[in-house]
């Protein structure tokens, strides 16, 4: 039978198998958990909406930013003609990215503001 350099030391040591492998899946565990319960929630307190166009590279910064945020959100693709005459209708336009949060209005990536409504 051919053992690995681990493997080898492992068996030197009397190490078993199976424990070293639930002290790796504990200690791995461990690091992938978040700090608090609090973490893992979203961190808006109201209803986000994202008009958004695949071909858009704003768009991408935007969402990339309500990801590492943790802001959950509802993607709308921009290029449908259901959600463009909705986007008509709203805001008179279909220029995105264009981010709708509670009852309050986005244009463009404006992490500021979004921050500010996300209170």
């Amino acid at each position: 039978m051919v053992r690995s350099r681990f493997a080898q030391s492992r068996h030197r040591a009397g190490l078993g198998g199976s424990r070293v492998y639930a002290a790796i899946v504990l200690v791995t565990a461990a690091l992938t958990l978040p700090l608090s319960n609090t973490a893992a929630e979203a961190h808006c307190s109201q209803r986000v909406y994202v008009y958004s166009a695949d071909w858009c590279g704003t768009c991408r910064q935007l969402r990339a930013y309500l990801d590492r945020n943790r802001i959950r959100y509802t993607l709308l693709d921009a290029t449908t003609p259901r959600v463009q005459a909705d986007m008509l209708a709203r805001f008179g336009n279909t220029a995105v990215p264009r981010t709708l949060i509670g009852r309050s209005v986005v244009s463009g990536f404006d992490p500021a503001q979004i921050n500010q409504l996300c209170r």
